[in-house]
């Protein structure tokens, strides 16, 4: 194994550089004379060359002392760089931290926490993804993501998992709907209703139906889509917000995507 100078070798050197006077220089290293010029010799020992020119009167370094001073310049201020990293990397939510999220949950949640997270951690820095459930799951597992923002239930595998908040689902249907007048919904209620629904792959599709009590249903995906598809696609979310005004059908959505100003209740 090759033997390496120690911090204190070359911090010892770099200040007999700046100082060029052995004992200025053991004043500034708050260390005696006799235990800076040990240090300087025994940094000669383990290079293996001579580094200060000790024939004359002053403090002269060789060639290749003057180039192993700026090398070692740049080793400690990377040492410290180092260290200051680490230490900012002990506070709580800061660094880098890779978060992905679902396209149902994202764009109504994250705009209201990301100003205050902003705020208050501004070390944190946060790079998003945005990407269907699976996807975002196995990001995870690659170690490519960090955590991932999601609907449960799902199987998600050998992780850790924390439910921050539940979010009750509310019915949409156009204004003239005879189910639009009534207080609540039951859910065998909309069993002969077309019902709006996101692809296969969103999560918040097999909740709906979950929710609907049509989960395990057999005839469930021909008979919900009726005469005329009722899939949507990766943007279903924001337009399943305004289907029903058209007269498109009903639907079972999260009533996060009704409060655009109102955060939902973290569960503790």
């Amino acid at each position: 194994m090759v033997k390496l100078p120690s911090v204190r070798h070359l911090r010892h050197l770099t200040a007999l550089r700046d100082h060029g006077h052995f004992g200025r220089a053991a004043e500034a290293c708050h260390v005696t004379q006799s235990t800076l010029s040990a240090s300087i010799k025994e940094l000669e020992t383990v290079l293996e060359t001579t580094l200060v020119d000790r024939t004359k009167r002053r403090v002269v370094l060789t060639p290749v002392g003057i180039e192993t001073v700026e090398r070692a310049r740049r080793i400690v201020r990377e040492l410290e760089e180092l260290v200051s990293f680490t230490a900012a990397s002990r506070e709580p939510l800061s660094g880098t931290l890779r978060m992905g999220t679902i396209p149902t949950v994202g764009p109504f949640l994250l705009p209201r926490v990301l100003p205050s997270l902003r705020e208050a951690y501004g070390r944190l820095k946060l790079y998003l993804v945005e990407d269907l459930t699976d996807r975002l799951i196995e990001s995870l597992h690659r170690g490519e993501l960090d955590v991932v923002l999601l609907a449960l239930p799902y199987d998600c595998g050998a992780v850790e998992t924390v439910i921050l908040f539940e979010d009750p689902f509310v019915v949409g249907l156009p204004r003239a709907h005879p189910l639009a007048k009534e207080g609540g919904v039951k859910p065998e209620r909309l069993w002969c209703e077309h019902l709006l629904l996101l692809k296969d792959g969103h999560c918040l599709r097999d909740h709906a139906l979950s929710a609907c009590h049509l989960a395990d249903r057999r005839y469930s995906e021909s008979w919900l889509r009726g005469d005329e598809p009722a899939d949507l696609g990766a943007d279903g979310g924001q337009r399943a917000r305004h289907d029903s005004v058209a007269n498109a059908g009903s639907r079972c959505r999260p009533a996060a995507w009704h409060q655009p100003h109102h955060p939902p209740a973290a569960r503790p």
